[in-house]
């Protein structure tokens, strides 16, 4: 798979990765609570500050009860046995090595950049370029987070094998544990699908639908799965080169109201806009029929004289 992407990559470049240093892991990330937390109003005076994926996408805190068991782990190690000794300096290996590489190519703390020398990660992304398609260092955590849960696994089964002397030390560690993964409830908004996209089910399935109406980038998306028509753009997490250079040019014919490209190169069929349409007076075999108009949207249907020829 990674193969794959490589060459896929030098064949035709993507586009569209993102500013490392907005996607970062802030220092105290680990440490301090973030957004999603059911009392995350607590914590608001810290992740507030901090760039980026907003307080989900920066959330990496590992937990109070986690570190404790990483330190009882540490200090424990050398009773264990040979081979679960050196699955621990694996781990700890891993996790320092991760948690360097997810601080970017910035030291941020608190939300500021208090250090743009050299980082680990502007090092590696020299040795290895195609990391930059990412564009996302704070991902690595998940790899921060994967060995602290061997390695809490791991603790918690010397805990538990000490449970009648330990018994107190392990419940209030849980307590806290689960006090600190309590989640924020979701956000649940009602999504009022307008009376043009129901009307737009209804057409013949024949080409795309150009909206000019809808400037939310995802609704589109969605509208989709209740039309059933091919839509021009879409939004993904990256463009090849040749798909970015053809977006162009089709974005070129949308703009000059080239309805005969629009036909023909890229089977647009009805047309969403807020204006009125005339035909251009340099393609008379180019027909701009009303089909909808309601609250002030309007669709037009793209069409050609040679089809009623045929």
């Amino acid at each position: 798979m990674v193969g794959a992407l490589l060459v896929s990559n030098y064949r035709d470049p993507l586009l569209g990765s993102h500013n490392p240093v907005n996607y970062s892991m802030d220092l105290l990330g680990l440490f301090i609570l973030e957004g999603h937390w059911y009392f995350s109003q607590w914590t608001q005076f810290y992740w507030s500050k901090i760039q980026g994926g907003g307080p989900t996408g920066n959330s990496v805190y590992l937990g109070i009860p986690v570190f404790v068991i990483l330190g009882y782990v540490w200090i424990k190690r050398k009773t264990l046995e040979p081979n679960i000794r050196q699955q621990i300096y694996l781990w700890f290996i891993t996790i320092g090595f991760f948690f360097l590489m997810a601080l970017g190519p910035t030291l941020q703390v608190w939300g500021k950049n208090v250090w743009s020398g050299a980082m680990p990660y502007s090092i590696m992304t020299r040795v290895l370029p195609f990391l930059d398609l990412s564009g996302v260092p704070i991902r690595m955590n998940m790899m921060v987070a994967f060995g602290a849960s061997v390695l809490c696994a791991i603790g918690f089964g010397e805990l538990f094998r000490q449970f009648p002397k330990k018994i107190i030390f392990t419940l209030i560690l849980l307590a806290v544990l689960v006090f600190e993964i309590v989640p924020k409830p979701l956000t649940a908004t009602r999504i009022e699908v307008p009376d043009y996209v129901t009307a737009l089910s209804r057409f013949p399935n024949d080409g795309g639908v150009l909206d000019q109406v809808t400037t939310n980038l995802f609704l589109p998306l969605y509208y989709q799965t209740i039309h059933g028509k091919p839509i021009p753009g879409g939004y993904v997490s990256r463009l090849t080169t040749s798909v970015s250079d053809a977006e162009y040019a089709e974005n070129i014919a949308i703009k000059n109201q080239d309805y005969g490209a629009l036909w023909d190169k890229y089977h647009i069929r009805y047309i969403v806009t807020g204006h009125t349409l005339q035909p251009q007076a340099a393609e008379p075999y180019i027909t701009i029929d009303p089909v909808y108009d309601q609250n002030g949207i309007r669709i037009y249907r793209i069409g050609c004289v040679c089809e009623a020829n045929k």
